[in-house]
């Protein structure tokens, strides 16, 4: 899906830590 256009090859890696990662993103851009 999306994940693997914004991880690459890391979006099988951490999933919790790439959900952090968006939702932080999306905070910070809110």
């Amino acid at each position: 899906g999306q994940c693997s256009e914004i991880c690459g090859v890391n979006h099988s890696f951490m999933p919790i830590m790439i959900e952090v990662v968006l939702f932080d993103f999306f905070k910070n851009y809110v």
